[in-house]
């Protein structure tokens, strides 16, 4: 294992997302929501909403009474729960590859770190607004005043924050192995796709990006679990 710095994080970060990631996706299909048009899931149609009108498509509002508005925003509430353990793993993941990465290229290292603290604030944060709009649909409220525009922001700065990570190692990436330019392309991929989603046509480019994404994860991880280090001459 010495020779493969990176193996057992990557085991146990593949082990912990896809666990979690499971959990909250069965939440949420639990919930039994609409998905709007153009979107693959309903968590990426909520944190890119911009008005009432596309709560009200997902949550089937105002038709279902209220202990299917409370059925339902339960399950989301649980999903969002979860999420903080996802966060939690994600951004562990991200802190120990860099400072895994300073041992062998040291260009970098302190924006990886930054953005990987400013990744998961931004999502903590986006959290707290979904869970503002939970609150208002199990009450049967409408008023979202002030509420997209916060969500919006936390969500452009987490995506972009992890995009920005992964070119931030990019000098380690592109010297490790072929998988490392993969990931380097793919980062700058995500930051355009990025700009695409939060800045053009979110109802498009926001899936796109969410898979750009969950490649970079892949990527690193298979990175992880593949990388070795030569053994010093003596």
């Amino acid at each position: 294992m010495k020779n493969r710095p990176f193996f057992l994080l990557s085991i146990l970060a593949m082990l912990a997302l896809l666990l979690i990631g499971k959990l909250m996706n069965s939440k949420v299909a639990d919930a039994k929501v609409v998905t709007p048009e153009c979107y693959r899931t309903p968590i990426m149609a909520l944190e890119f909403s911009q008005d009432a009108a596309m709560i009200n498509t997902i949550f089937k509002l105002p038709e279902p009474d209220s202990l299917v508005r409370v059925s339902k925003t339960k399950r989301f509430v649980s999903a969002t729960d979860l999420d903080y353990l996802y966060i939690l793993a994600y951004a562990l993941f991200m802190l120990l590859f860099a400072l895994q990465c300073n041992y062998f290229w040291k260009k970098g290292f302190i924006w990886a770190i930054l953005l990987t603290l400013l990744a998961a604030l931004s999502d903590v944060m986006e959290n707290a607004q979904l869970m503002k709009i939970f609150k208002l649909v199990a009450a049967g409220e409408t008023d979202y005043s002030g509420i997209f525009e916060t969500l919006r922001f936390w969500t452009a700065l987490k995506f972009f924050s992890i995009g920005a990570f992964f070119l931030a190692l990019a000098p380690f990436f592109w010297r490790s192995n072929w998988l490392g330019k993969v990931v380097v392309t793919t980062a700058a991929l995500a930051l355009g796709c990025w700009a695409m989603a939060c800045f053009y046509q979110p109802e498009f480019w926001a899936d796109v990006l969410f898979g750009m994404i969950f490649l970079l994860f892949a990527g690193a991880i298979l990175l992880g679990l593949t990388f070795k280090t030569r053994p010093s001459s003596n």
